[in-house]
């Protein structure tokens, strides 16, 4: 990727440095490594000429000891050891029929006589003095020849003792093996071409070979190998063998005859391997460096390439685009990196977005206030004004009629509730703010707070409000003052908001088990629903119809909301645009201890104070 100007060593430069000086030291570890896997397969070549060396000699000495179990067995046998000519002969026959590597089988006793064979044309008169006859009679055990040449072919005999009665003997039961077929014993596996595995006397002789017509009968004596046998059992040498190739060497020594078992690979096909295993090495290096170069190419797209794009991404944001986002996926720290830039840009967006909403907030709040202030100073100028204008008229001498006289005190006494009415409403709000709301709850009758709240909602026309009043309505748990100025607040509001000559509905119900429910309605214009939660809003006056019905403050059902939680209950609408509105006002009922304490009713109050009802 080409870099902007003036970045001579950018991220993909760097990447690509590292990338190379990373590879030094593995070339190194590699050339190091070659050169120490040439040394591992010479040593592995060698170890396996040993392993195959222990092997084969395993093999043979296997193939020697079922040789003896089975001499062993037959001269247990009833006809071998009575000596029984005829039996020994037919049971001797079937033996040698079955193993074709027996040359003969023959019986002889102590004195060297043969008494059966299965070559009875031949017969040995000095067998008495063999030494391997003499010894299976002293020892008591097998007894193995030397390699000889009987039978027209070269044999290696294994003489067994009879025994009469168990201890003393009175024969020989013995096998002529035959030399050529121990070569088929004998063999090599996943050894380099070349390889020969020989079976050696100690003096040299080969006596078998995984290849016999170019083997058996040549002698080692000459080569430097037979020097290295004799004082050892097993081990490793490297030697000249009588064909004039060099090879590396392991021997094994038998167990059960003096023989050895000669494993030899040529030092040239060791040589070829390990230069083989160079090579390969030299290859794989290759392999690996070019698949590291792809790698490399591809770890810079992709770690290049994103960074462009996260960069131009963070720009955005810093232009204050807050609203874009990085199109990045991934599951690695650059994609971390990408989460956590979108996520800061959704939250200063967020941020951004409530600052705006509360600036706005915040000018309307300012906006309210000041019209509340331009609402009350005109609430309060008006009822100041005709106290003022009815106190001047009863002070001028000249106004002595009784009846005008007592129209000044009733304008008086008329102004002054408003302005009390005025003044309370400001200090409950500043109770509510202040989170200090005086209220007294015990238990009212619901019935009686409303036909209050009624009187001193409607004065003039009671009969305008219908009550309704469900069966078996339990008394309810309020401050009964606070309880009638929240309905006389609904009520008044329901009848500023409702046609002239329109009833307003209030019912009182259960509402379930343990609360009351008093619903007032009216059948004004209604509420449109995005407006139903902020008409609880201090100041907030909502324009229901072409004009507004009353000059209220805007306070009323901010203050109604407040003691109606205060007391344990709560207060919603119910409308619809042209249906009318619904107001509930949901308190819990009192129980039995509360109704015994204050007794059937649930206010005493004569008069009733009201706050002004609501714009």
């Amino acid at each position: 990727m080409r870099m902007p100007r003036g970045h001579r060593w950018g991220i993909a430069q760097a990447l690509a440095g590292l990338i190379l000086v990373a590879l030094l030291p593995f070339v190194a570890l590699e050339l190091f490594r070659g050169a120490e896997d040439v040394g591992r397969r010479r040593e592995a070549v060698v170890a396996q000429a040993l392993a195959q060396a222990s092997e084969e000699a395993e093999t043979m000495d296997d193939y020697l000891r079922f040789t003896e179990r089975f001499l062993a067995t037959l001269a247990d046998t009833p006809a071998v050891r009575s000596l029984n000519a005829a039996e020994a002969e037919a049971l001797l026959h079937a033996v040698r029929n079955h193993n074709p590597n027996y040359v003969n089988v023959f019986l002889l006793d102590a004195q060297g006589r043969q008494i059966a064979s299965t070559v009875p044309a031949v017969s040995d008169p000095a067998a008495a003095e063999r030494p391997y006859f003499q010894q299976a009679l002293e020892t008591g055990r097998i007894a193995l020849s030397p390699v000889l040449t009987e039978y027209g072919r070269a044999v290696v005999v294994l003489a067994y003792p009879v025994m009469a009665d168990g201890h003393t003997p009175v024969g020989v039961v013995a096998v002529a093996l035959n030399i050529a077929r121990l070569s088929s014993v004998i063999g090599f596996v996943g050894l380099p071409r070349g390889s020969v595995v020989l079976l050696v006397q100690r003096d040299g002789t080969v006596i078998a070979a995984d290849e016999p017509e170019a083997w058996v009968g040549r002698s080692l004596a000459g080569s430097s190998l037979l020097a290295a046998v004799q004082t050892r059992t097993k081990g490793t040498a490297t030697a000249v063998l009588p064909d004039g190739v060099r090879r590396v060497v392991g021997f094994q020594a038998l167990t059960r005859a003096p023989w050895l078992l000669v494993a030899a690979i040529p030092q040239a096909e060791v040589d070829a391997e390990a230069r083989r295993s160079l090579v390969r090495a030299g290859q794989q290096f290759a392999l690996v460096a070019l698949a590291t170069a792809l790698l490399a190419w591809a770890v810079l797209r992709r770690i290049v390439l994103p960074i462009r794009v996260v960069v131009d991404g963070a720009r955005a944001f810093a232009a204050g685009y807050l609203n874009r986002r990085i199109p990045l996926r991934r599951r690695d720290e650059l994609g971390d990196l990408v989460e956590a830039l979108n996520t800061m840009a959704s939250t200063l967006q967020r941020q951004m977005e409530e600052q705006a909403a509360h600036a706005a907030a915040l000018q309307e709040l300012h906006r309210l206030q000041t019209e509340f202030v331009a609402t009350a100073s005109h609430e309060l100028r008006t009822p100041v004004t005709a106290i003022r204008s009815y106190a001047e008229a009863l002070m001028r001498p000249d106004i002595t009629d009784p009846a005008l006289r007592q129209e000044c005190l009733q304008g008086i006494d008329r102004s002054s509730s408003r302005l009390a009415a005025l003044v309370r409403t400001l200090l409950d709000v500043s109770r509510i703010d202040s989170g200090r709301i005086p209220v007294t709850p015990r238990a009212v009758d619901a019935e009686a707070a409303t036909r209050a709240a009624i009187a001193q909602a409607a004065p003039q026309s009671p009969e305008r409000v219908r009550l309704a009043v469900m069966p078996d309505v339990p008394p309810v748990r309020a401050d009964p003052e606070r309880l009638e100025d929240i309905l006389a607040n609904l009520i008044a509001n329901a009848c500023a908001y409702s046609p002239p000559d329109a009833p307003v509905e209030v019912r009182i119900a259960r509402d379930g088990t343990a609360a009351v429910a008093i619903a007032v309605q009216d059948q004004g214009v209604g509420i449109p629903e995005a407006e139903q939660e902020r008409i609880f809003e201090r100041f907030y006056q909502v324009q229901r119809g072409p004009e507004r019905r009353s000059g209220g403050s805007g306070l009323g059902l901010y203050i109604a909301r407040a003691y109606a939680e205060a007391m344990g209950g709560r207060i919603h609408v119910r409308s619809r645009p042209g249906q009318g509105s619904t107001f509930t006002v949901t308190l819990p009922a009192a129980d039995a201890a509360e109704v015994a304490n204050d007794g059937e009713g649930g206010t005493d109050r004569a008069g009733i104070t009201g706050i002004a009802p609501r714009g």
